[in-house]
């Protein structure tokens, strides 16, 4: 509830002393927000894929939660090439979930969904594949003749489980080269005492990082390249 007040049009009113003020017009309305009602429209509210149970060459459910967002009522609700349909009704403000067998491959990448309802229709991506492995820790416990013993502390923030009898495992491997351990040690030289570089695996995508720091920019853009450049070279 509020008061509309005429652009144009005023009137007089007197004040507790007696004066006369001129004012403009208002008028008392019932005022709504937001934006027009689109007549067919649809959204997802949420979507649950089974991780603890995601497998490659598998299937595995994933339940869109669908929402009528619109002022008619939706039916043949399809959640595109899933082969899945909720045939409705689904009346404007209800919800309902489709779930659809999801058949991955012998790599798991995430994919782009497309559900439609008459005119109606949502999309978005659907992420399967998220990196939920990792190294939070390394130490050497042991180094004797040349030979070192390394604990690596993983942690798992998926909900599937690792090693046996979960089709999923972690394999760890420890890479020299005389060619990158050379660059690295001609990138620390240059720097000197005013800078230092890092080489070492993301802990969250499958890649190295080179990361250098100094005082001259042009001369820690022009290290990183190099060393970059013998990773690459070296490891494809």
């Amino acid at each position: 509830f509020g008061t509309w007040y005429d652009p144009d049009g005023t009137e007089s009113v007197t004040g507790s002393d007696g004066t006369k003020y001129t004012v403009p017009l208002d008028e008392d309305q019932l005022l709504t927000g937001g934006k027009a009602m689109e007549e067919d429209s649809l959204t997802v509210d949420t979507i649950a894929v089974d991780y603890a149970n995601l497998r490659t060459n598998s299937y595995t459910p994933v339940v869109f939660t669908v929402r009528n967002t619109g002022a008619t009522r939706l039916t043949d609700i399809e959640a595109g090439a899933y082969s899945s349909s909720f045939a409705g009704p689904l009346d404007p403000g209800e919800s309902a979930a489709i779930t659809v067998m999801y058949k991955t491959g012998s790599t798991i990448y995430d994919e782009s969904y497309l559900i439609t309802a008459g005119g109606a229709y949502t999309t978005g991506k659907l992420v399967l594949n998220y990196q939920d492995v990792g190294i939070s820790g390394l130490k050497v416990v042991r180094e004797e003749a040349g030979q070192r013993d390394v604990l690596v502390t993983l942690y798992n923030d998926s909900a599937a489980k690792l090693g046996t009898n979960s089709n999923r495992g972690v394999e760890l491997r420890f890479y020299t080269d005389d060619e990158v351990k050379e660059s690295i040690e001609k990138a620390k030289a240059a720097l000197g005492d005013s800078g230092r570089i890092i080489v070492r695996p993301s802990g969250t995508e499958p890649l190295l990082r080179v990361m250098v720091e100094g005082e001259d920019e042009e001369q820690i853009n022009a290290l990183a390249n190099e060393v970059a450049d013998v990773l690459r070279r070296r490891l494809a």
